[in-house]
């Protein structure tokens, strides 16, 4: 029986030479995305970073083919409140990639966490 619900995990650096991150490998199966993302202090990631504590908007977009990218439902994702709404993605996805150049004020997040959060029917 096929699994109703997976999530994708992947973690990485803010650098400024390499500030979108892109996660692959979706199972085309699933049909509805909900994304979030994380921030850490270091690569140990141990030390969260909040949200309201940087300035800036995280860019999120989609692809069902992993080469052309589009934007998404509350695909932009303003930093300095306590929350923001999820992104979300209706249908097969290929890869969806986050853009960090956005962030004018990181506070001393230097590392990410991107959860995928994919459902069947």
């Amino acid at each position: 029986m096929p699994r109703e619900h997976h999530e994708y995990i992947l973690e990485g650096a803010i650098a400024e030479n390499s500030s979108v991150a892109t996660l692959t490998g979706i199972e085309k199966s699933f049909e509805r995305h909900y994304m979030s993302v994380v921030f850490f202090d270091s690569e140990l990631m141990n030390n969260q970073v909040a949200v309201n504590t940087m300035v800036g908007t995280v860019q999120v977009q989609a692809s069902d083919n992993g080469f052309q990218f589009g934007e998404v439902s509350e695909g932009d994702i303003v930093l300095g409140n306590d929350s923001y709404p999820r992104p979300t993605v209706q249908g097969s996805l290929a890869s969806v990639r986050m853009d960090f150049s956005g962030i004018t004020t990181p506070n001393s997040a230097s590392h990410y966490r991107i959860y995928l959060n994919s459902h069947r029917g």
